[in-house]
């Protein structure tokens, strides 16, 4: 499963550089433009959450009811302290 991953984080990378190589230029401040299909997009997040959750033995997959991206810090701190346990 971990070479699959990187095969996939490897085939990814080969596209963006193909496509558009600005975005590597410096990956830590560029972020795609325009994504198209926004539901697709989502669903991909989604779907790359799962895959990291069921390649990972220890992961779990903890959705937060209600938020997007931007979890605020007051939502997000209990779900990190029951996480820490």
């Amino acid at each position: 499963m971990v070479l699959e991953a990187l095969l996939v984080v490897a085939a990814a990378v080969f596209l963006v550089d193909k496509n558009d190589p600005a975005q590597l230029s410096n990956i830590t401040t560029t972020v795609a433009g325009n994504l198209g299909d926004p539901l697709y997009f989502a669903w991909q997040m989604a779907w790359v959450g799962h895959a990291l959750a069921d390649l990972l033995p220890t992961a779990t997959l903890r959705p937060v009811e209600g938020e997007q991206h931007d979890v605020a810090a007051g939502v997000l701190a209990p779900v990190l302290r029951e996480f820490a346990g």
